[in-house]
């Protein structure tokens, strides 16, 4: 695949460009699908220079990102999102999943469902489904509000 690293594993210059597109258009810059470090440079070197990040999908097997990081970048301003698919596919457990969001706060996590494939339950089926499992593993409804309205908004507005 194509690395945003480059041999030395700094950012290749024309993420920068990213960056600075991103900042004059007030949007997020999410990690997507590159590697764990990938991710991490990139949300690290984003929020240093005041960029909205977005760590996209950290339970999926070939992204999986520990928790302490996930923690660690939440810290630094970095939205975690977190997918119905990855538990409907078993990458990890609804118990693991609440557990994360917990553990990172709802107010630094929004929830999807990253559904829409051929063959799968709809995509506003799966998100309710993912906030029953939710709510069953002990979240409250203020954490629901902020999963699925507060941090989406966020991102939307900038704030």
């Amino acid at each position: 695949g194509i690395s945003i690293l480059d041999k030395t594993g700094k950012l290749r210059p024309e993420i920068y460009d990213i960056f600075d597109i991103a900042k004059k258009y007030n949007v997020s810059v999410a990690t997507g699908h590159v590697s764990i470090n990938e991710a991490i440079v990139l949300c690290k070197e984003g929020r240093r220079r005041n960029v909205r990040m977005i760590l996209t999908h950290p339970e999926w097997s070939r992204t999986t990102t520990p928790l302490d990081i996930q923690i660690e970048l939440a810290n630094i301003g970095v939205i975690i999102e977190k997918n119905w698919l990855n538990v409907a596919e078993n990458d990890c457990s609804i118990e693991y999943m609440a557990d994360t969001i917990m553990r990172i706060g709802s107010d630094k996590i929004y929830i999807s469902t990253d559904r829409g494939q051929k063959g799968h339950e709809h995509p506003v089926k799966g998100l309710e489904m993912f906030i029953v499992a939710l709510l069953k593993e002990g979240l409250t409804k203020q954490d629901i509000i902020n999963l699925i309205v507060n941090v989406p908004m966020q991102i939307v507005d900038g704030h």
